[in-house]
């Protein structure tokens, strides 16, 4: 089995890795979640990671648990004991921080998300919304970059990030467009690679999937269950950032329906 140790590193690029996912869905409306979380899991160590969660992975298969990945929203829902565990064992990891940008959907300014058009039906006029999702991507995700960069802007070579495939076609390369022109802009000299993998594929996606529901349920919950607040104590110490970007003053476009908390957990 190869060595595992961070020094086994030695004399390769110092690389970054960066594995982002999303949190909330993407409904501006009283009816979609109330918050939308894009998060970051940073490390330049991936290989160590990845074997922790194996050998947690594992584990469970030789307790008679069936486990064929991680998945927050899930295990909080089926497998409790599954998603302490993992928590347990994210917080015991050394060599990873998290970063998230907290958005509060009804603080959005509607320009950033959708475009309206009017024009001329009979003797009045019509409206049409059209989704423009370009400038939201643009601020959040230049704003997550921020928090990690300005920790690691001097001691990398270079970047790879990776980000689940949850996202639409459309939102991948929003976001893909967002990430190499900040990457260029702020550090044209680094070499730096995109890609989108199914959470599935990696371990490292599947610790950002429950760093970001852990951050999300802390937000999204008027009241935390107990095993919730339990979760997200275990995050904070490896929570770097956590910027809530639109709550401080502005206009509130509209209301979130008071919806009856349901035992399972967000989906991402």
């Amino acid at each position: 089995m190869p060595n595992l140790n961070e020094n086994s590193l030695a004399g390769q690029p110092k690389t970054l890795y960066l594995f982002i996912d999303e949190s909330g869905n993407f409904d501006f409306s009283p009816k979609g979640t109330k918050y939308w979380v894009l998060t970051s899991v940073s490390t330049f160590s991936p290989k160590v990671n990845y074997a922790s969660v194996m050998d947690l992975k594992y584990h469970f298969l030789n307790n008679g648990i069936d486990v064929a990945f991680f998945h927050a929203s899930e295990d909080a829902a089926n497998r409790r004991g599954v998603l302490a565990r993992t928590f347990h064992t994210i917080s015991q990891m050394n060599g990873l921080d998290v970063d998230a940008v907290v958005v509060q959907k009804n603080k959005v300014n509607p320009a950033l998300y959708e475009e309206i058009k009017a024009y001329q039906k009979g003797k009045g006029l019509k409206f049409i919304r059209t989704p423009v999702e370009d400038q939201f991507y643009r601020k959040i995700c230049r704003t997550l970059l921020q928090y990690v960069f300005r920790r690691h802007h001097d001691k990398i070579e270079r970047v790879i990030i990776v980000l689940g495939k949850v996202f639409t076609n459309k939102q991948r390369e929003f976001i893909k467009v967002e990430l190499r022109d900040y990457l260029a802009e702020k550090f044209p000299l680094l070499p730096f690679s995109i890609y989108f993998h199914p959470v599935e594929a990696d371990f490292n996606s599947q610790i950002a999937d429950y760093c970001g529901w852990a951050v999300f349920v802390n937000n999204e919950r008027n009241t935390m269950r107990d095993f919730e607040r339990q979760c997200y104590d275990l995050l904070k110490p490896k929570l770097k950032s956590e910027f809530r970007i639109f709550d401080i003053g502005g206009t509130t476009y509209y209301q979130h329906e008071n919806k009856k908390e349901r035992g399972q957990g967000p989906a991402p």
